[in-house]
């Protein structure tokens, strides 16, 4: 039996692809995607504040080296280690605002 792993990113491209095809989602989709959504964002939050430390780790190193802050912080912002944070942050305002919208949702008197 292959069951696929639950992660974020099966979560938000269920419901992309779902948009996308203009499938109604139901209430209980809203509230289930939502309770995994919230339960593994603890995964996403620990990665991201592991790359602001190493953003913060790269800084010290450049500032210490004889960078001005600017400098480091420019330099420091400019890497993969960046990019992937921000992406990372994205992803985690999407989780913010998907949960957002369920609550509404729950409200509705359909529900």
């Amino acid at each position: 039996m292959n069951k696929e792993l639950v992660t974020i990113d099966t979560i938000l491209k269920w419901f992309k692809d779902s948009v996308e095809q203009r499938l109604p989602i139901r209430p209980m989709e809203w509230l289930d995607g939502s309770a995994k959504l919230v339960i593994l964002s603890q995964d996403l939050d620990e990665e991201i504040a592991s790359l602001e430390c190493d953003i913060a780790d790269k800084m010290a190193e450049l500032i210490n080296g004889g960078n001005s802050v600017s400098q480091a912080k420019s330099i420091a912002n400019s890497g993969e280690i960046f990019r992937e944070l921000k992406k990372k942050k994205a992803i985690q305002e999407r989780i913010t605002k998907h949960i957002q919208i369920a609550k509404k949702r729950t409200e509705l008197n359909e529900f």
